[in-house]
């Protein structure tokens, strides 16, 4: 699997199987806003390089990321998690 199905399972395939495409899995409007934010040099396994584009970022992040890498959190729009100083 490459990243891209990785994160269509994480997101709008998770909540189709759950019956919830209504209510979560993407940015659309009407949707809860629910999401990351990600800091990739947190981790030192997903260190970038410098040369990265974005699609290299996500990718990196999403097979060598881990819970090191989340700055902020967001459920239901608010903030459950913040590390952003």
């Amino acid at each position: 699997m490459d990243y891209q199905g990785a994160i269509a399972l994480a997101t709008r395939g998770s909540a189709r199987v759950c019956g919830l495409q209504t209510k979560v899995g993407g940015f659309d409007i009407g949707l809860q806003f629910d999401a990351l934010r990600v800091k990739m040099s947190a981790n030192h396994d997903s260190v970038l390089f410098g040369f990265e584009t974005v699609q290299d970022m996500v990718h990196k992040f999403v097979f060598l990321g881990d819970d090191r890498n989340l700055v902020q959190v967001y459920v239901k729009g608010r903030c459950v998690k913040n590390l952003v100083c």
